[in-house]
Formats: structure tokens, sequence, C-alpha cells
């Protein structure tokens, strides 16, 4: 997948936004937990994460309200970013600077790891 999630996108388990450079990732692990890696210089290493696992985790979506929302099985809200009603028209963006930013008028989140490594 691109390093771009829209309204009406979403991913499961496994699945991953790729920055177009191609150092950072978002995944959503098969264990529940939403994770940056940088992948830059040929090491793995997780700069940052949602502390989700075990929580049965089954899909990331970002609302027409501009909230990123990480839901269970039964639709319940494990996780989100806080941003409901910020903006509108978002789209989730995995910077090449490592930092996922939801865009929208105006930007409304991020989670500051640009230039994490």
């Amino acid at each position: 997948m691109t390093g771009v999630l829209n309204v009406g996108e979403y991913l499961s388990p496994g699945e991953s936004l790729v920055s177009d450079n191609g150092n950072y990732e978002l995944i959503l692990q098969t264990d529940g937990n939403l994770v940056i890696y940088y992948k830059g210089g040929g090491a793995s290493t997780a700069v940052w994460a949602t502390m989700t696992e075990g929580k049965g985790s089954q899909k990331l979506t970002l609302s027409p309200t501009s909230n990123l929302v990480l839901t269970n099985g039964a639709g319940a809200t494990v996780w989100s970013s806080g941003s409901l009603g910020r903006g509108y028209g978002p789209t989730l963006v995995m910077q090449d600077d490592g930092n996922l930013v939801i865009y929208a008028t105006p930007a409304v989140w991020d989670t500051g790891t640009n230039g994490k490594t």
C-alpha cells in the first residue's frame, strides 16, 4: 500500500502504509499494536506505537471528521487520535520524515516522530 489512507479506506492486521522514500512504515501488527518502524540503513526500529497489543485490534480507519480510530472485531474503539471534529476532508499520510500526519482543513494531528530514528 502507499503512504496514504483516505476516508473510506482501512488497514487490517498485517497491512501497512509506507513512506514514499521507503524509510518509514506504519503497520497494524497481527498482535493488534499499531507501530511506526524506521527501516532505513537496513535496521528496523520502532519509533512510535499505540500500545494496543492483545486488545483485539482489527481495523484502522479515518473518519470524515478527522479522527483516526483503531477498532476491535466488535467495532468498539481500542485507540483513537482524539482529533474528532478538528478538520474536514482528512487524509492520513506516512511522511518521508517519519511523521504520521492527518491532513485536513487544517492539519489536525501528528505523532511528532519526524526525524526520529
